[in-house]
């Protein structure tokens, strides 16, 4: 630093001022002449450069069918410069001595400004509870030169043995992208611990994250004490933007501002992403479609699927009794024709099967019809149209057999064989 040094910034045919520091420029290769006062001068030229462009990539999760909002997009967003919500920096909390306070270097590596939201104190010395005043100052740039302290906040605090709980909030203070700012913490009385360090202080750093470095630093006395170095900070250093709701803000094309969708139904999606510095990207687009569903679209047939986009095997409807409990369950079946029957104990079922021949001998009449009746040798009950057997009806059409099928005969029955389950007690019986 030369007091009678000029600057001369330039960008083309831009002049950009005297100062020994230019801001709020944009991307692009700037030319500096510096002049110490004493007719020697260099020039430099420097590049500011600029975030990389924003991209998108989905996880998209089809919707069942195309008439449900059962789809989903799962959105991941790179490049930019997202607003840094809630960080910390945390020192290693060591010890090994004690002082009133510290004095470190802040220095933003991040593409943004940055906000420091506060500092949490280490413990007492040794790594001891207790309570006090904390205070922060703050100069511009390094501390190391020519520093003018400012107090930033005060205020009690309680601290606690081997964590970093004395948090005092730095409402305001802020570090531009690629800035550097003096801090010196300490107590208004009583000493709390460092740690000797053994690089460079205000240069080297003692903890750091891809945003924000803490330097090692010097200790001291209250206030803004800087009498013996190295000596590092044990404490944590918080920093983001508290007005921020999230890293960017979205714009989807159905009116959605989250950064995923959930309920989506099959169509396509378009996002657009605001970074924390106001740079918009996109429009992203993506597509939620219908899930391969397999399933028999024959609308006639049993295992019809409505849900089905995807032809598959079709079974047709396979009537009869589907009670397994019945006596006549038929594992075949796949729809109930109300025909199920159950035979209770002491009784047995019989398939009673009537062949008529399908020709009868000279001057026999051609059949048209048939009558049976089963007799209980025993009791001499029987069994037949409307018979009854120990108060029950038997059998359970009423005595009118039938071909198989449940076929209907009005003509002839020449060559046709009937069958009639029968429920009948124990017992022996004629035809």
């Amino acid at each position: 630093s030369f007091p009678n040094a000029t600057y001369s910034w330039t960008q083309g045919m831009a002049y950009y001022g005297s100062a020994s520091f230019i801001s709020n420029r944009s991307a692009g290769v700037y030319r500096v002449i510096a002049n110490d006062g004493a007719n020697c001068s260099d020039t430099l030229f420097l590049t500011i450069g600029e975030p990389a462009a924003m991209s998108a990539s989905f996880v998209v999760l089809n919707a069942f069918d195309s008439t449900s909002a059962t789809g989903s997009i799962d959105l991941t967003v790179s490049g930019g410069t997202p607003c840094i919500l809630n960080a910390d920096v945390a020192c290693p909390l060591l010890g090994g001595n004690g002082q009133s306070g510290n004095a470190f270097n802040l220095i933003n590596t991040s593409g943004s400004a940055l906000n420091i939201t506060g500092f949490s104190q280490g413990p007492l010395f040794p790594n001891a509870a207790g309570a006090g005043t904390l205070e922060i100052f703050t100069t511009p740039g390094s501390y190391i030169t020519a520093p003018v302290w400012t107090l930033a906040a005060s205020g009690p605090v309680t601290l606690t043995a081997g964590a970093a709980t004395g948090y005092l909030a730095t409402p305001g203070l802020s570090i531009p992208a690629g800035g550097t700012i003096g801090i010196w913490c300490g107590l208004t009385a009583g000493t709390v611990q460092y740690t000797n360090g053994t690089g460079t202080p205000g240069v080297t750093a003692w903890a750091s994250d891809a945003n924000l470095t803490v330097t090692e630093g010097h200790g001291g006395t209250y206030p803004t004490g800087t009498q013996f170095s190295p000596r590092n900070w044990n404490g944590t250093v918080h920093y983001g933007d508290p007005t921020a709701n999230a890293a960017y803000t979205f714009a989807w094309s159905n009116g959605d501002s989250t950064e995923d969708i959930s309920a989506a139904a099959a169509g396509n999606y378009c996002v657009t992403i605001t970074d924390c510095n106001g740079c918009v990207g996109g429009p992203f687009c993506t597509t939620v479609g219908v899930s391969y569903i397999l399933g028999c679209m024959d609308t006639t047939m049993w295992n019809y699927n409505p849900a089905a986009n995807a032809p598959d095997t079709c079974i047709p409807f396979a009537y009869g009794c589907t009670d397994s409990t019945a006596n006549n369950y038929n594992t075949s079946a796949n729809t109930d024709d109300g025909s199920c029957f159950y035979c209770g104990p002491g009784y047995m079922v019989i398939d009673m099967q009537i062949v008529v021949p399908a020709v009868y001998a000279a001057g026999f009449n051609h059949a048209s019809e048939i009558s049976w009746i089963v007799i209980n040798i025993a009791t001499g009950d029987t069994v037949g149209m409307n018979g009854v057997i120990a108060g029950n009806p038997y059998p359970f059409d009423g005595g009118q057999a039938s071909a198989p099928g449940g076929q209907t005969y009005p003509g002839s029955i020449l060559g046709v064989t009937f069958h009639e389950l029968l429920c009948m007690p124990f017992g022996c019986y004629a035809i």
